[in-house]
């Protein structure tokens, strides 16, 4: 809802007053550039903290629908809507062009944006702006991919609402005073004319966006301002009022629990920016059963504590404890040092690029901009004042008491057990895959420029390994338990663990693989510093009772992964195309050695095998070869720590070569070698 609201009752708009010198030193807010072309598309450049050294750009882009309304029906039409937006023609096309320049992209659906989101390489944002234009200029909501759409909603239902799922709705619908959702509708799905009206009505020109980390090129702006106005509907949500508490009791269950819900203004007032700093405070004293929720959305939001309740606490010893927690934030002093700490919580969550591009999608920078400015001058004092609001504001308290369990005796006749048990062994049949229909032309996509080095590795006369990375982390082949100070496991796998660190890792995460053999070590370090990480190991001299063993897991040679990320690039395509880009994951990972991991569900991993069977027979046309290895040296660029990994298990000497060095020979022979029983 982009219409200004009328606020009443808990939160008035104000204005805030910084003091001179009070709060610490802030990170800026980054410089943004807002325009709305003729035919009411919007572009922002929102530049990217390092926009000056990655060669990368990212890209959002897609609606803010016009509010429909609640209902079934507005909901069915809604999601409908946006599984077709994901499997169109022209989404398809975009994903080809972002993935034949060497990016990344993701499909995205909010309650209040659908859209896409990439990554790539500079060199390609002309070509993929042209298909994202394309993308807005698609009008007419084609019958057969609707019908895909539509199929793959039901292929996937979700998880029918259970007892709570149902006191989340009640609550919801008592603080913000409007119907209960709907669970379990039987309505009759949404038609293809009324797909096309509410696709007409809610999603025009206007409410069309393009937030991109670069300023995008003339050719770029000059295709999507070449898109034809399209109207949208402008439809205000009312908002509730008043500062009243309600409390609802639940029957008892086995578990009981209890959900405190408080009313927040929206982001348009500074109040909900210092909501987020009550929101710290109460995060930061919650057990580790707390559940917190606080989401941001263009209306009024709500600030949601759930907790589980089990004999023999009670439900409303824990609304009490929690009431007094919200009173404790008023009436309790909070040092300066603390309050800064907290800023620095939340000013961190605001700088997140995805709320970043909520609040510029939704009209609210300036709103952000002041409430950044609020935080800045935010004494205690002034937090004392702004907690007064949240804590009178408009609450609603779930209560459901935990109960004994009542003993249940099955009695079954033995007779009836083999039906039973042969009916449950009986395998469902499998559905029919079909890929999307319509034809996805392949774009024309540019270079990416200089190829990136082939992985090299430096191994040390100690037998420990450097690798030159972008971040500290440390890979430990084998099994390893023990706890690194202050890193973190990013993963773990067949041939061994992966640690990060957020700087430089202390001597103590040294001493604690003294115990670890020297071959069992590879540290990626920055390129700055790298010497000094050079010096430290040459001299490493643990692990001199280690015996534990050092996988490799993996099919296939270091001569043979370029190829095989030619093949990943290749068969990432073939799912774009056919639409199941979210269906299929394919990956190599350094962690689960030389092999190409295709995970998925066995119908569709079934016609993937084929593909790749097809592939090993009869190759492929010069021209698609040449564009797929292209991409895949792009791809390779941004793979690069999951083959080192690879090399150092494999062939810590030697050289992993660019995927542009692979021939269509090597290729087939690789896709023919790819195991029968290929999955995860």
């Amino acid at each position: 809802m982009l219409a200004a609201a009328v606020l009443a009752g808990a939160f008035a708009p104000e204005r805030a007053h910084p003091q001179a010198g009070a709060g610490t030193a802030a990170r800026e807010l980054p410089g943004v550039v807002r325009e709305r072309l003729g035919n009411g598309l919007r572009l922002v450049h929102l530049p990217a903290p390092n926009s000056g050294a990655d060669p990368r750009a990212e890209i959002a882009f897609g609606y803010v629908p016009a509010d429909a309304g609640a209902g079934a029906n507005a909901d069915a039409l809604r999601e409908l809507v946006a599984a077709y937006l994901s499997v169109s023609v022209p989404a398809r096309s975009v994903a080809l062009a972002a993935h034949l320049a060497g990016g990344e992209f993701e499909f995205f659906d909010a309650r209040d944006r659908i859209g896409m989101r990439i990554r790539l390489p500079r060199a390609g944002l002309v070509d993929v702006s042209r298909e994202i234009a394309r993308y807005f200029a698609h009008t007419i909501v084609s019958f057969e991919v609707l019908e895909h759409a539509r199929l793959s909603i039901q292929e996937t239902p979700a998880e029918p609402p259970g007892l709570i799922d149902e006191i989340r709705g009640e609550v919801e619908a008592v603080l913000f005073d409007r119907p209960p959702p709907l669970f379990g509708d039987a309505s009759e799905a949404p038609r293809l004319p009324e797909v096309q009206t509410y696709f007409d009505r809610y999603f025009g020109t206007e409410r069309a966006y393009v937030i991109a980390s670069e300023s995008l090129p003339p050719e770029a702006r000059a295709a999507l301002g070449a898109v034809a106005t399209r109207g949208a509907v402008y439809e205000a949500a009312a908002e509730a009022a008043g500062r009243d508490a309600i409390e609802l009791r639940f029957p008892s269950r086995p578990v009981g629990g209890m959900i405190l819900a408080t009313m927040v203004p929206n982001p348009r007032f500074e109040s909900w920016f210092s909501a987020q700093i009550i929101d710290a405070v109460l995060r930061r004293g919650a057990g580790p059963d707390a559940r917190i929720d606080y989401r941001i959305r263009p209306g009024q939001s709500m600030h949601r504590v759930e907790l589980p309740v089990r004999i023999p606490d009670h439900s409303e010893d824990l609304r009490d404890e929690w009431l007094n927690r919200i009173r404790e934030i008023v009436s309790d002093s909070m040092t300066t040092t603390e309050l800064d700490s907290l800023k620095e919580e939340v000013r961190a969550r605001l700088l997140r690029r995805p709320m970043l591009e909520w609040f510029v999608v939704h009209d609210l920078w300036d709103a952000l901009r002041d409430g950044w400015a609020m935080l800045d001058g935010l004494t205690p004092e002034g937090l004392r004042a702004r907690a007064v609001p949240f804590r009178d504001a408009r609450r609603v308290v779930a209560l459901w008491s935990p109960a004994f369990d009542e003993p249940v005796a099955i009695v079954e006749e033995l007779a009836a057990v083999p039906d039973a048990v042969a009916s449950e062994a009986a395998d469902p049949p499998e559905p029919v895959v079909r890929p999307a229909p319509g034809r996805v032309p392949v774009p024309p996509v540019s270079g990416g420029g200089a190829d990136p080095p082939p992985v090299r590795l430096d191994r040390l006369d100690s037998g420990v390994t450097l690798a030159e990375g972008d971040a500290h982390m440390i890979f430990i082949a084998g099994s390893f338990t023990p706890v690194l100070d202050g890193g973190t496991v990013i993963k773990s796998g067949a041939n061994g663990v992966l640690w990060a660190f957020p700087r430089e890792p202390s001597d103590r995460v040294y001493a604690g693989l003294d115990g670890v053999r020297a071959d069992r070590l590879l540290v990626f370090h920055p390129p700055a510093g790298l010497d000094d990480a050079r010096a430290r190991f040459d001299a490493w001299d643990g692990g001199a009772a280690d015996d534990s063993p050092r996988p490799a897991v993996g099919e296939f040679a270091t001569v043979d992964v370029p190829g095989l990320v030619v093949l990943k690039t290749w068969l990432e395509a073939r799912l774009i195309e056919a639409g199941w880009s979210g269906r299929i994951d394919v990956t190599i990972d350094g962690l689960e050695g030389s092999r190409l991991l295709v995970s998925g569900d066995a119908p569709h991993l079934a016609v993937v095998r084929s593909w790749i069977a097809e592939l090993a027979e009869n190759g492929l046309e010069q021209d698609d070869f040449e564009r797929v290895r292209a991409a895949a040296t792009e791809h390779y660029r941004r793979m690069r720590r999951e083959l080192q990994i690879i090399l150092w298990q494999r062939a810590p000497d030697g050289t992993i070569r660019l995927p542009r060095t692979v021939t269509l020979t090597q290729l087939r022979g690789i896709a023919g070698r790819i195991p029968e029983s290929l999955s995860d």
